[in-house]
């Protein structure tokens, strides 16, 4: 299945990844996942070896999307 995501979309994504090196390396082994309770403001969060740390939407956003790319090819 062809990637659909939008040319900025990549963009951005692709510089997350640039700017933060060590985080191609442990897609394999973290898991990211968004959070919501009523009343309350999304969380986002990426576990590691048990251990579960709140992450930025953009960090977010480009995990996920790096996760689902390769799940395509």
């Amino acid at each position: 299945m062809a990637d659909r995501t939008p040319q900025y979309l990549k963009l951005t994504y692709e510089k997350w990844f640039d700017d933060h090196p060590g985080a191609r390396a442990d897609l394999e082994t973290t898991t990211v996942r968004q959070q919501t309770r009523p009343g309350a403001p999304k969380l986002f969060v990426k576990s590691t070896g048990g251990v579960e740390v709140q992450i930025t939407e953009a960090e977010f956003d480009a995990r996920y999307w790096a996760r689902e790319r390769a799940a395509r090819t």
